[in-house]
């Protein structure tokens, strides 16, 4: 959910100003819906906006909806449909319907959720979005069992939390028994990208990778390619070999790792490190045939066929790409595709994979 991380600091910025601020999720959609599940605009009271619930169809009704909530106080659940003449005037093929759950936004629980984030801790927000009257509205913050915030009577929901925490990314749950409607976000810090690598590739990559969420950590034992000067943007920077610098990152199935050194004294140890890990997406720098002998070499050094299968490589989406700011936009496009299709699954389980 790295769209609430981003909003999150904008509106510590609006209450830092003494403002008040309202938020809208989109928290169900059918049809050809411009923005998914987890989509939210935030509105601070004196008119600023920060993100978007839909091309444009509907941010006016949203807009207006948010200041109603900051009026009085009041969250609202909003139906609204986007005509096929309109989404063929935003681009899309045709029309959809998009369910947003608009409310004043509480400093206590932005407070609770910046510990978590500022901790490095994951947590589950979830938002009562659909029930009684006075549990309109209500909040609870889990970090694995443990409440770090609520505004239901205690522990109401408890029997439920499994249930809960189950649900994917973004999700819309219903409480059957309870009568009671749930929208889930999986919340965390941002994703890591490790390079291993300084080259021109790592350096247009690392410029483009925080644009889309991650956070970089940069892994060269060569202090000539991997320092400050080269890379100014990226915060964590290891002149380690790369079995040893990804030792140093707690890798999980969000984090991606991409290998570029095209040197084999790096590439198959970093690659080895690597896929045994539960890293999400690995990528390899190298032509094809460069890539049948680095998976033989893998082999060789007793890597189970299944985690040298992992490699993607040539790393990149096959757009043509040349100069070396082309070949990190191809990266970034794989890595969206590869990630994107595991964004509605519960977080596995962190596991050796060989």
């Amino acid at each position: 959910m790295e769209e609430l991380q981003a909003a999150l600091a904008v509106i510590e910025q609006w209450q830092q100003q003494g403002q008040t601020a309202a938020l809208a999720t989109v928290i169900n959609t059918w049809g050809s819906a411009p923005r998914r599940p987890g989509a939210l605009l935030a509105l601070s009271s004196s008119g600023d906006i920060y993100g978007s619930v839909s091309a444009g169809c509907v941010e006016t009704a949203v807009i207006e909806a948010a200041q109603g909530c900051l009026r009085h106080g009041r969250p609202r659940w909003l139906h609204v449909g986007v005509t096929n003449d309109t989404a063929f005037e935003v681009g899309l093929a045709c029309g959809g319907d998009i369910d947003i759950f608009v409310e004043r936004w509480s400093p206590a629980l932005h407070q609770a959720l910046q510990r978590c984030l500022d901790q490095a801790q994951r947590c589950t927000l979830i938002t009562v979005v659909r029930g009684p009257a006075d549990w309109l509205g209500s909040h609870v913050v889990l970090h694995h069992d443990e409440i770090v915030y609520s505004t239901l009577p205690a522990r109401l929901l408890a029997s439920d939390y499994a249930q809960l925490c189950s649900a994917g990314a973004s999700a819309l749950v219903e409480l059957a028994p309870r009568d009671i409607t749930c929208f889930v976000q999986q919340i965390a810090p941002a994703p890591t990208l490790a390079i291993i690598g300084g080259n021109h590739i790592a350096q247009a990559l690392a410029q483009l990778a925080p644009l889309i969420g991650y956070q970089v950590a940069l892994i060269d034992p060569r202090p000539t390619f991997a320092n400050a000067q080269r890379f100014p943007t990226v915060a964590a920077i290891s002149n380690a070999w790369p079995a040893e610098g990804l030792a140093q990152l707690e890798i999980d199935a969000r984090t991606a790792i991409v290998v570029l050194t095209h040197d084999p004294k790096f590439d198959d140890e970093a690659l080895e490190q690597a896929l045994c890990s539960p890293a999400g997406y690995v990528g390899a720098l190298g032509s094809r045939r460069t890539q049948a002998q680095r998976r033989e070499r893998l082999l060789e050094r007793g890597l189970p066929l299944a985690a040298v299968e992992r490699i993607h490589g040539p790393v990149g989406l096959d757009i043509g790409a040349q100069t070396p700011a082309e070949i990190a936009v191809a990266i970034v496009a794989e890595l969206i595709s590869v990630i994107r299709k595991e964004a509605a699954r519960p977080w596995p389980a962190s596991a050796p994979l060989c």
